[in-house]
C-alpha cells in the first residue's frame, strides 16, 4: 500500500529546468531579444532601422513617431523600468540586513 502511494507521487514530480545564468546577463539578453523583435517588426512595417539620407522635397505630414524613435522611447522604457528594479532590490538588502 505505502509502495503505491509513493510510486504515485514520484509519477506526479514534474522537473522545470532553469538555466544558471547571472540575473543582469538575463535582463541583457532580454534587452537584446527585445531591440531584434522591435527591429524585425519595423523592418516588417516597411520602416528603416539604419540611418541614410532621406531626399529633399515636400516634407509627409506626420502622423505619429518614426520607427527609430519609438525603438529608443521603448528602451528608454525598458532602462527605466530595470533601474527601478534593481534600486527596489537594494533597498530589500539593505533594510533586510538592517533588522
Amino acid at each position: 500500500m505505502h509502495v503505491d502511494r509513493y510510486a504515485n507521487r514520484a509519477k506526479n514530480i514534474k522537473n522545470k529546468p532553469k538555466i544558471n545564468e547571472d540575473p543582469k546577463d538575463a535582463l541583457l539578453r532580454e534587452f537584446q531579444e527585445e531591440i531584434a523583435r522591435l527591429k524585425a517588426a519595423l523592418e516588417a512595417k516597411g520602416g528603416s532601422v539604419g540611418g541614410g539620407r532621406k531626399k529633399r522635397g515636400r516634407r509627409q505630414p506626420r502622423t505619429g513617431p518614426d520607427g527609430l524613435s519609438l525603438l529608443v522611447l521603448l528602451l528608454c522604457q525598458l532602462v527605466v523600468t530595470s533601474m527601478v528594479s534593481l534600486i527596489l532590490d537594494i533597498f530589500v538588502v539593505i533594510f533586510s540586513s538592517l533588522s
